[in-house]
């Protein structure tokens, strides 16, 4: 079944660079991954963390960005992705954990997109406009939240409460989303795997596989 998240195109991607440049293309890509509007805004590349051990997965850890009152999650992205907001401000993935201050600025926030219209020139936040790129006239960069929370919801293969916690939201049962904010990283990191693989945010492959144990050859 088609949703809004198909907008989200290798090509659309790609087009967004003529929209607000390289910025542009990274933001149009983490469309798909459920970032509130204000955590967008908010989201810096200290957010971004790895996971210690096990399948070591890159994710944006909500905790200074999310809105108050909601749920911690963390956002699994693509080594990919990651590579792509480090490179924003010249840096690469190795620097993760040691940013200097002044690579640490907000990555989105503050940014603004000046265009020609009518023969009049106009600037907008470059959320807006990047939202109008993928999904038209009026578009809202939260709607992938939305979306997310719908497509989420018709699977059958998940809870509302998983849901809810990938998009920081309240479904169904809130203690039992409160719960799974106590789960270890790798276990969280699982659920929203889970939502992303089915809803089609993430296709195979794209998440480094589980290491493979050694089997025991009899003595």
């Amino acid at each position: 079944e088609s949703s809004a998240l198909d907008a989200i195109t290798s090509e659309k991607i790609e087009s967004a660079r003529k929209v607000s440049g390289e910025a542009g293309v990274v933001l149009t890509e983490l469309a798909k991954f459920g970032l509130r509007r204000q955590e967008a805004n908010k989201f810096r590349l200290s957010d971004i963390k790895k996971e210690k051990g096990g399948r070591e997965r890159y994710y944006i850890d909500t905790d200074k960005i999310k809105k108050k009152g909601t749920q911690t999650r963390p956002v699994v992205i693509p080594k990919s992705l990651a590579t792509k907001l480090f490179a924003l401000n010249g840096l690469k993935l190795n620097d993760i954990g040691k940013i200097p201050k002044d690579k640490n600025r907000p990555l989105f926030g503050g940014k603004k997109v000046t265009k020609v219209v009518d023969g009049k020139k106009k600037t907008r936040p470059i959320l807006a406009e990047i939202a109008e790129h993928i999904w038209g006239e009026g578009a809202n960069y939260r709607d992938s939240r939305n979306i997310l929370s719908q497509l989420g919801l018709k699977a059958k293969n998940f809870t509302p409460e998983e849901v809810g916690f990938l998009i920081g939201d309240v479904q169904g049962d809130v203690s039992k989303i409160y719960q799974m904010g106590k789960m270890p990283l790798s276990e969280k990191l699982d659920i929203v795997e889970k939502v992303f693989l089915s809803t089609g945010v993430l296709g195979k492959g794209e998440l480094p596989a589980a290491p493979k144990v050694p089997v025991k050859m009899p003595a």
